[in-house]
Parts: C-alpha cells; structure tokens; sequence
C-alpha cells in the first residue's frame, strides 16, 4: 500500500506465466521493460457486456520504457467467482519466457 510516508519502489521480477493481484479500484501497477524489444502486458476482462465478451486491455511497452497502468474497475476486471474471485489477472506475451521475463519488472500498488 502507498503511505503519507512513503514507499520504497523495488519492483519484482516478472513470472513468465503471469501473475494475479487483489484489486480494489484503487490499485495500480508499475511495469518496467529492461529487455532490448517490446513487451506486451495483457490485463484480462472476463465480464461481459450483452452476450459479448469485452476485450482484454494490452500495455506495449518499447525497449527500456516504464509504465504505470490502472486503476482497474471492478466490474470489468475482477474475476468473478472461484478462488481468485475479486482478483486481476495480468498475462504477458509470448515474448515474455523465462530468459526475457529477467529483464521485466513489476510492482503492484494500492491506494488506502
């Protein structure tokens, strides 16, 4: 969580499966793409509008960008039941494998 006081930014090396995070309309996260090509972040929508499946939102980021997405609303991100219910899935493209996923960085933050 973010703090008056502050809060130290040490980003964590992507998993190349993806990851999972709580999301409480207030939470955002940092990507940082130190690999020499572009990487596309994918944050999956698994709601519906009408019958229609609304299309997930993918982040490119260029060699050495950095990039702060969110927030995620609820209704549009959030898994809807299961064990991960309430959560946001972030998956990365194929380029993102075990050796490029060392030169991608991420941090997930929530606002109180």
């Amino acid at each position: 969580n973010l703090a008056v006081t502050g809060t130290t930014q040490t980003l964590a090396v992507a998993s190349g499966d993806g990851h999972k995070f709580v999301n409480n309309e207030r939470t955002f996260v940092t990507i940082a793409n130190a690999y020499t090509a572009t990487i596309t972040a994918t944050f999956v929508t698994p709601a519906t509008q009408g019958g229609l499946a609304i299309e997930d939102v993918a982040v490119a980021l260029t060699a050495g960008q950095t990039r702060m997405v969110g927030p995620f609303a609820k209704g549009l991100f959030d898994q809807q039941s299961g064990a991960d219910k309430g959560m946001v899935y972030l998956t990365w493209d194929s380029a993102v494998t075990a050796t490029v996923a060392n030169s991608v960085t991420l941090k997930v933050y929530a606002l109180p």
